[in-house]
């Protein structure tokens, strides 16, 4: 086998291998879950735990009013 043959066929493994892995990645999810601090008020409730695919951009939701006192 020539040297450039052998390049090909290097090149062609390696791209393959960087395509198997870049569709195995796409199926990566995310869990967000939220919990809520020891100062929070007695009714706060925690947003429910939600799964997000990779690269998907999220919004946290803002946190409970603090308690006075």
């Amino acid at each position: 086998m020539s040297k450039a043959k052998m390049m090909r066929a290097f090149l062609a493994a390696v791209l393959s291998c960087g395509i198997v892995f870049a569709l195995a990645s796409c199926s990566t999810t995310y869990t967000v879950s939220y919990s809520l601090g020891e100062h929070a008020a007695d009714d706060a409730t925690a947003p429910e735990s939600a799964e997000y695919a990779q690269g998907t951009e999220i919004t946290l939701p803002a946190a409970p009013a603090a308690e006075e006192g």
